[in-house]
């Protein structure tokens, strides 16, 4: 039990590390990909699909490790800077919701064309 809140930071900061970090290369990976031809065009989709899985699944982490470390660390939920993260992620959920929903509507939009033709 003493070293349980402990390995809960490390995690808790690991998997900030990685649901940050990969975006670092997913940015040049995406300017790359404009100018490839077709045969490594697969290769850096698929690198981009990896690291949007890591960043997915990091920030799953991440969101479960931060609300273990309040149910068993020393601050309450009412501390200014638990609600100002709890606001941070509700603002980003609807923000990044908004974002998914024009993303989706376009590839939707592509692939009946696609079909069409």
């Amino acid at each position: 039990m003493k070293y349980m809140y402990g390995t809960i930071v490390f995690v808790h900061v690991f998997s900030a590390v990685l649901s940050i970090g990969p975006l670092f290369l997913l940015m040049p990976s995406i300017k790359r990909l404009r100018n490839v031809d077709e045969s490594s065009e697969s290769a850096f989709l698929s690198v981009i699909h990896v690291i949007i899985r890591i960043v997915m699944h990091a920030g799953h982490v991440l969101v479960i490790s931060g609300v273990l470390l309040i149910l068993t660390g020393p601050w309450p939920w009412y501390t200014s800077w638990v609600i100002a993260t709890l606001a941070i992620m509700l603002l980003s959920a609807f923000f990044f919701r908004l974002a998914l929903r024009k993303c989706l509507k376009g590839i939707i939009f592509l692939k009946v064309i696609k079909e069409k033709s």
